[in-house]
């Protein structure tokens, strides 16, 4: 007796289509579901998230500004922040960083030459996932915070020196300006 319905080469199991291989459901392995870190941005409002992602964004581009001038290495490099868009211009040897807002999603994205691409969430302080940080934006799939990254990209690896990111800057984890 046959177990399984037949659609354009494919055979019904419950919910799912699998390639036709002659099978009996009681055959079928069921997999477990795999669960993602819940999107906390999505938590907040709009309200909220406006000026948490403003002050973010002009609190980076002042400290990306401060680099600059402080650093040789960054000799004719620029800073620059318009309509949500940090755009961090390093040179050719170092690459250019984009940070920008993502209000549909309520996240920030950065383009890093280094690291890719990467999408954060806002994270409250004393949540599940906060790693005993303050406020700050993480990046789901590692626990990084977004100002973590960027002192171990820019810090370590390109001046070899402590940047404050995460200690100077609005919401950077490590501080109590958020």
């Amino acid at each position: 007796m046959k177990r399984y319905r037949m659609f354009r080469g494919l055979a019904q199991a419950g919910r799912f289509l699998l390639p036709v291989r002659k099978v009996h459901v009681h055959q079928l392995k069921v997999l477990p579901v795999v669960q993602h870190i819940k999107c906390f941005s999505s938590d907040i409002n709009e309200i909220k998230y406006g000026p948490l992602v403003t002050e973010t964004l002009e609190s980076l581009g002042d400290k990306f500004s401060e680099l600059i001038e402080d650093n040789e290495e960054f000799e004719g490099a620029d800073a620059t922040l318009s309509d949500g868009v940090l755009t961090v211009a390093l040179g050719s040897k170092f690459g250019t960083y984009v940070i920008n807002k993502q209000t549909p999603n309520k996240q920030i994205w950065l383009s890093s030459p280094i690291s890719g691409p990467k999408r954060f969430d806002f994270v409250a302080a004393g949540s599940s996932v906060s790693g005993g940080r303050q406020d700050c934006w993480v990046y789901s799939h590692t626990g990084q915070s977004l100002h973590e990254i960027l002192d171990k990209e820019i810090g370590e690896t390109i001046l070899k020196s402590q940047t404050g990111f995460q200690t100077e800057c609005y919401l950077g984890g490590q501080n109590s300006n958020h």
